[in-house]
């Protein structure tokens, strides 16, 4: 027989609530068979708060990483963990700052696996569409367009002329948005995980690549939709961080992934250099027009 059903990796960082609330929600759902937190080494109690929560709940397991090593990492940790335990089913790699409903999540659920039956090994993501933000999923990034990114104005300037083509309900992209997405166990280890050399950020594109290679399509399930309470940066030096951190994801990726020359890394870094100068700018021109 069978067995359908989904392994649920959350990835905890010193936000309790919102792993405990989408772990919750999620195991409403029969289309859940076990649902494994993974504490990345948060330093609030973390892991005993949530292991309290699901204590003696046999479809929930609650792992303590050693250390914050990053995003890619700490969900391999649940997936590996998974594998040892011999656990059955597709993984559901979700953010806990995210939030489906029941009723969306077996819309997502049916059409994931309508797309397994068509597509088989040749099924790479599949995602919702994220609420407010337009499709969840978008081509993989050239060069040039993390060149343009870097720059604030234009990358404005583009996202507000830029086209979220939601005619159909089922549409094929290349990459879909990390933080909610189903992927067939059997792909997710032909292509070994997550890659880990990255701390944050890029691990979409790093995993689009990579099922590209093997020839795999990706889709999202336009009728669906999943809320991302993301945050955003308040203040320059957590936008000069969450940059930082960006930009490191990336060199990382267009070395590892594009094979890109010394040229070409010297103009994505002469970009870099504009664009921390354009946020530092305008966070200090916004806070300077807050005092006034």
């Amino acid at each position: 027989m069978k067995i359908r059903g989904l392994i649920a990796i959350i990835l905890n960082y010193k936000d309790f609530d919102s792993s405990i609330n989408i772990a919750s929600r999620l195991l409403l759902n029969n289309g859940i068979n076990k649902v494994i937190i993974v504490d990345n080494y948060s330093q609030n109690n973390s892991y005993e708060i949530i292991s309290q929560r699901f204590y003696g709940d046999e479809k929930v397991d609650v792992i303590l990483n050693n250390k914050n090593s990053g995003y890619a990492q700490g969900n391999n940790l649940g997936i590996r963990h998974a594998i040892k335990s011999n656990y059955i089913g597709d993984y559901l790699i979700v953010n806990p700052d995210t939030d489906i409903n029941k009723d969306q999540f077996e819309i997502f659920l049916s059409n994931f696996y309508k797309l397994k039956d068509i597509h088989g090994s040749a099924l790479g993501c599949v995602g919702p569409r994220i609420q407010g933000v337009g499709s969840g999923g978008w081509n993989i990034p050239t060069l040039f367009d993390d060149i343009i990114d870097n720059f604030l104005f234009s990358k404005r300037l583009i996202k507000r002329f830029k086209n979220n083509d939601r005619s159909y309900p089922i549409m094929e992209v290349e990459v879909v948005s990390g933080c909610f997405f189903a992927i067939s166990s059997s792909v997710f280890k032909k292509i070994n995980l997550f890659d880990e050399d990255t701390f944050l950020y890029c691990e979409e594109r790093i995993i689009a690549n990579k099922l590209k290679s093997i020839k795999c399509k990706s889709f999202i399930i336009e009728n669906s939709e999943v809320i991302h309470n993301h945050t955003f940066a308040t203040n320059w030096k957590s936008e000069f961080k969450s940059y930082k951190e960006l930009v490191k994801s990336r060199i990382i990726y267009h070395k590892k992934y594009d094979k890109t020359n010394n040229f070409k890394d010297l103009l994505y870094k002469i970009s870099v250099v504009i664009g921390k100068i354009e946020r530092i700018a305008y966070f200090k021109i916004k806070e300077l027009k807050n005092k006034l």
